[in-house]
This record gives structure tokens, C-alpha cells and sequence, in this order.
């Protein structure tokens, strides 16, 4: 991977990809930042299809700490909404 993800987002983004989460433009430009573009890298129009449908969805906060939910923490389950620190709690 060429760009920096230290969140998970690019693993988040391909189980997305992979789990047939997305469908349509979403999952084409999902497909790009699999293959190593990085959101920034995109046009401004694909950003905003990107971040609406393609991270949009998934957002959430924390039910037990109110902290966003880390994208590497819903790999796997794109609607968990327990962060790993509080679920090891």
C-alpha cells in the first residue's frame, strides 16, 4: 500500500469490496483505493460518491465511549458500533 492508513481504512475499504457491501459507482471507486489510490487521489466528484456511499454508511460512534469507531475496528463487520478498546473491556 502506498499511501498512509494507520485507521484501517484501506483493509476496511476492500472487506467492504469483498463482502459485497457496495454496489455501482461506490464499488468502482472502492476498487480504486484497493488497488492503491488514495482518497485524495481521487476527483472531487469521486470523492464525494466515496465518503457518501462508500464510508457514509458505515460511521458510527461508540455506544459505551462516544469515540468514532475506528475503520481497522469494523473490518469484518462494517456496522459494529463497540470500538475494540470497550468490547476488551
Amino acid at each position: 500500500m502506498g499511501w498512509d492508513d494507520d485507521d484501517g481504512l484501506h483493509e476496511f475499504v476492500e472487506s467492504l469490496v469483498n463482502g459485497g457491501y457496495l454496489e455501482g459507482a461506490a464499488l468502482g471507486i472502492a476498487k480504486k483505493i484497493v488497488n492503491d489510490s488514495a482518497p485524495e487521489d481521487l476527483s472531487p466528484a469521486q470523492q464525494d460518491i466515496f465518503y457518501k456511499y462508500v464510508l457514509g454508511p458505515y460511521e458510527s460512534t461508540c455506544l459505551r465511549c462516544s469515540n468514532s469507531v475506528p475503520w481497522r475496528d469494523k473490518i469484518g463487520d462494517p456496522y459494529k458500533n463497540i470500538c475494540n478498546d470497550c468490547h476488551t473491556e
